[in-house]
C-alpha cells in the first residue's frame, strides 16, 4: 500500500518513490527519505512546481521521464550510487545549470538532458563510454564539453544546438553519428586516430567553424566530407596529420582530397566496432 508524506508517494517499504500529490500548485522543495532506492518513470513528470530535489545516497536507478518537463527544477543532486539514469530523466528542465553525473553512470541514455536551455555544465564520470541520441540536444549555454577518454559512441543529435566551441574529441572516440554536433558554435574539430565512423551532418551547420585537424586513420571520400561538415562556412583550414603540407585554406574537400588515399572503413572493422558499441543503442 502506497504513503505520502510531504506530497511524495512511496511504496509500503518506502524504498520506492511512486509519484507525487498532484494537488500541490505551489512552489516548494523535496527531500527523498534516505531508504528509498528507486524512482519509478514518469514519477514527477510535469511538476512544474518542484524547485530543488535532494536525492538520498543509496539511490540506485532514476526511471524513464522521472522529472521531464519540471520546468522550474533549479537544483538536484545525483548521488554516486545511482547507475542508471533512464531515457529522458531530466528533459526540459529548463533552470537547470549544473550536472556532476554519478561516477557508475557509463553512459548516458537517449535524451537525458535535452531541452535543459541553461544547463552550462556538465561533469562527467571518468569511465563513461556511450552517449545517447539527443542526450544534450538543445542545450543551448552548453559551451565546453570535455568528454572522458573512455567514450567510443557519441549517438544522433547528441549535442545539437549546443554552443560548444571547441570540440577534442575523446582519443578513443570510434562512432559518431549523424547531426552529434549539428549546429553548434565549434570553431576547430580534432579528429582523433580511433575513429572508424562518421555521420552525415554530424557537424553541419556550424557557422563559426574555422579549423579541421583530421587524425583519423581512414579518410572519406570528399563527398562524405562534404556531408559530414555540410552548410558550414564558406572556407575552413583543413590539415591532415599525414600529410603536414596539406594544412591550407579550402572551400571545399575536394581541393584537398582528390589524390588523397581516402577510403571506406571495412566492413568487417565496421561490424567489430558496431558490435562493441552501436548495437545497443540499435532499437
Amino acid at each position: 500500500m502506497s504513503q505520502t508524506i510531504n506530497g511524495v508517494i512511496y511504496s509500503d517499504d518506502f524504498k520506492t518513490v511512486e509519484g507525487i500529490d498532484t494537488s500541490i500548485t505551489k512552489e516548494f522543495e523535496i527531500e527523498i527519505r534516505d531508504t528509498v532506492r528507486t524512482i519509478m518513470p514518469e514519477a514527477f513528470k510535469n511538476q512544474r512546481h518542484i524547485r530543488k530535489i535532494k536525492l538520498p545516497k543509496g539511490l540506485k536507478t532514476i526511471g524513464r521521464d522521472a522529472f521531464a518537463n519540471c520546468s522550474r527544477l533549479e537544483y538536484c543532486n545525483l548521488p554516486d550510487s545511482i547507475s542508471l539514469i533512464d531515457e529522458g530523466a531530466f528533459r526540459n528542465c529548463e533552470l537547470l545549470t549544473k550536472v556532476k553525473l554519478p561516477d557508475r553512470i557509463e553512459k548516458i541514455e537517449p535524451e537525458t538532458f535535452s531541452g535543459c536551455t541553461r544547463l552550462e555544465t556538465v561533469i562527467f564520470p571518468e569511465y563513461m563510454t556511450e552517449i545517447g541520441a539527443y542526450a544534450f540536444s538543445e542545450c543551448r549555454l552548453l559551451r565546453n564539453v570535455t568528454l572522458p577518454e573512455d567514450v567510443t559512441y557519441i549517438g544522433m543529435g547528441a549535442f545539437k544546438k549546443c554552443s560548444c566551441l571547441n570540440i577534442q574529441l575523446p582519443e578513443n572516440i570510434q562512432i559518431i553519428e549523424d547531426k552529434a554536433f549539428y549546429e553548434t558554435a565549434c570553431i576547430h574539430v580534432i579528429v582523433p586516430k580511433s575513429i572508424v565512423m562518421i555521420g552525415d551532418d554530424a557537424f553541419g551547420k556550424c557557422p563559426a567553424l574555422e579549423k579541421v585537424s583530421w587524425f583519423g586513420k581512414f579518410l572519406p571520400k570528399p563527398e562524405k566530407m562534404e556531408k559530414i561538415f555540410s552548410e558550414r562556412a564558406e572556407s575552413v583550414y583543413y590539415e591532415d596529420f599525414r600529410k603536414p603540407d596539406s594544412f591550407r585554406y579550402i572551400s571545399n574537400f575536394n581541393s584537398v582530397l582528390k589524390d588523397a588515399d581516402t577510403k571506406k572503413m571495412a566492413e568487417s572493422e565496421l561490424e567489430v566496432a558496431q558490435k562493441s558499441v552501436y548495437d545497443s543503442f540499435i532499437k
